[in-house]
This record gives structure tokens, sequence and C-alpha cells, in this order.
């Protein structure tokens, strides 16, 4: 685990609504890159007071709120795994995934379609890279 004060290095796949018989499998016989551990999980979510209160009726605490976003965090180190952002209607967004080093973000900044390298704007800062399932 990362010590509380670590910054991130993460990839973010993103889930669009796409059709399913569009999907086709992805064969490689080496990983391009290696996940460490899930960062977080990124949600929409139309009411942030009303998941709040459910987060906090399980035991979460909450690392950070604002009009726009909620982040919770559990008992571990990292400062949060969830992430929810206002929006029109509860679904699920993304997941984040820990990645080893800087240079990884390269790589995954290289990918078709993916974002350029980003400051995390959540708790706890990092840089992250966003790609979009396919």
């Amino acid at each position: 685990m990362k010590a509380a004060n670590a910054q991130l290095n993460a990839i973010e796949a993103m889930f669009e609504d796409l059709d399913p018989s569009a999907v086709k499998a992805i064969v490689r016989p080496n990983p391009i890159l290696r996940a460490r551990a899930i960062s977080w999980l990124r949600f929409e979510r139309p009411n942030l007071d009303g998941q709040r209160q459910f987060l906090e009726d399980f035991g979460i605490a909450i690392a950070h709120q604002d009009a726009d976003n909620l982040y919770g965090k559990g008992s571990g180190p990292s400062p949060y795994f969830y992430h929810a952002v206002r929006g029109a209607k509860a679904r699920f967004l993304g997941v984040g995934f820990d990645l080893a080093s800087e240079s990884d973000l390269a790589i995954a900044a290289g990918f078709d379609g993916a974002s350029p390298i980003r400051d995390v704007e959540g708790p706890g800062g990092g840089r992250f890279v966003r790609v979009v399932n396919p």
C-alpha cells in the first residue's frame, strides 16, 4: 500500500454506453502495462448529499466534497477510493488503476484516443491518463 502522502500515477478506463455486439476482444500475448492496484472507482450521481449519507452509513469517511464532487476514503493510506461526480443519472463511469511509474503514464498517453497526462484533481494529487474502454 502507498504512504498517505504518496502521489498517484494512474490510468483511468472510462466506460461509455456502447453496443455490446460492437465490442471486439483484444488479444495481446504480453501486457503493455501492469496495474499494481485499483486506485479509485468513479460514478455519476444526481444527489451527492444522499450519496454521502449512504457512504457514511457504511463507515466510509468523506475525504472531500464540493458542489460537483464527492470523494470517499477507506481505512487505508490511499487519499480516496471512491469518486462521485454530479450528473443526470446514477451510473458507473470508470476505474483508475495504479501504475508503477511516470514512464507507464507516457505509454498510456500514446494509446489511440488517450488523453494527455493530466494532474489528478482529487485529494492526494498525482497524475493520470484517461482512456476509453473499447
